[in-house]
């Protein structure tokens, strides 16, 4: 549709709301075709999990007058409802126990929680961790298909882009599955450390013990450039500023220790100087030995509310 003139509006009504699409005055704008379809036409039954990693939740001020934000969505393509749980994991801390909030999904609801560390009761717990979320029954955590659904989290500068919405800025919530596991090992590629954008490292564990990790940047030539050994909280959540300065080399994660059931997500956080604008990403994983068998994804205890 293009238009020019008066602003007008065009709504398409349908079950759940409406679209509404306006042109500011003495403009020409130009709208690509919409398709509307329902939930259940998604065909993503591979990318569907019941249990997810939130690997990095902010709300707190930045340097150079950055303030971050962190989005939830949560998205239920079943037929039926869904029991969903949301524990927070601040940074620094021993998690075993954890702030925790549950809730009902209605069959294809799709959640926008904008804000979500700055939410009861979450709020005042801390300024920056990871979240675990994860279907569950009374019994605890449920790994059924029938509890399959889809998270998605975006952590921006408010400062730098409080109304758009940049891909980059965007993460999948990470299944058991897609976690470091001991033996594996993740590499994010082509990272840069230097005037230009600084870069920081982030490590969600998912295990009840302490992890064990290994942590190396590398510059294009294989030199090591840092190299450090850290210890992961009981589901705890680190986030280190990459110190060497390099352009287009590599970071490397490896869990150490005898720990088979050891589960970490790392992540690498980029913001560009000038700008203010961040970039998120997840690592490749090389995979190690055949892995443990399947079991429900462990969780911390519930916090006591004061």
């Amino acid at each position: 549709m293009a238009g020019r003139g008066p602003s007008r509006t065009d709504r398409r009504q349908g079950p759940a709301g409406e679209l509404a699409v306006s042109a500011p005055p003495d403009t020409a704008t130009l709208i690509p075709p919409v398709q509307v379809l329902p939930l259940a036409a998604l065909e993503a039954k591979e990318q569907l999990a019941s249990a997810y990693m939130v690997p990095q939740v902010a709300y707190t001020p930045g340097s150079v007058g950055a303030f971050w934000r962190t989005d939830l969505v949560v998205i239920n393509p079943q037929k039926h409802s869904l029991q969903v749980t949301a524990q927070f994991l601040p940074t620094g801390t021993d998690n075993t126990l954890a702030a925790t909030v549950g809730g009902t999904l209605a069959p294809g609801q799709f959640l926008d929680v904008p804000d979500v560390l700055a939410r009861p009761p979450f709020e005042g717990l801390g300024r920056l961790g990871a979240m675990l979320v994860y279907a569950a029954d009374p019994a605890g955590p449920c790994i059924s298909d029938r509890c399959k659904f889809l998270v998605l989290s975006r952590t921006y500068n408010s400062s730098a882009s409080p109304g758009s919405w940049r891909a980059v800025e965007w993460l999948p919530g990470v299944a058991p599955a897609e976690a470091l596991r001991r033996g594996d090992r993740a590499v994010f590629r082509q990272v840069s450390n230097n005037t230009s954008v600084r870069t920081s490292l982030g490590l969600a564990s998912w295990s009840v013990k302490p992890v064990q990790a290994r942590v190396r940047v590398i510059a294009p030539d294989g030199t090591v450039l840092q190299s450090l050994d850290l210890e992961i909280p009981s589901f705890g959540h680190l986030h280190i500023p990459v110190a060497a300065q390099l352009t287009d080399g590599r970071v490397e994660v490896e869990l150490l220790g005898p720990d088979e059931l050891a589960m970490v997500v790392p992540y690498i956080s980029a913001v560009e100087n000038t700008s203010g604008l961040p970039a998120h990403l997840l690592p490749e994983r090389v995979p190690g030995p055949a892995r443990a068998r399947k079991l429900p994804p462990p969780t911390p205890r519930p916090r006591p509310q004061d």
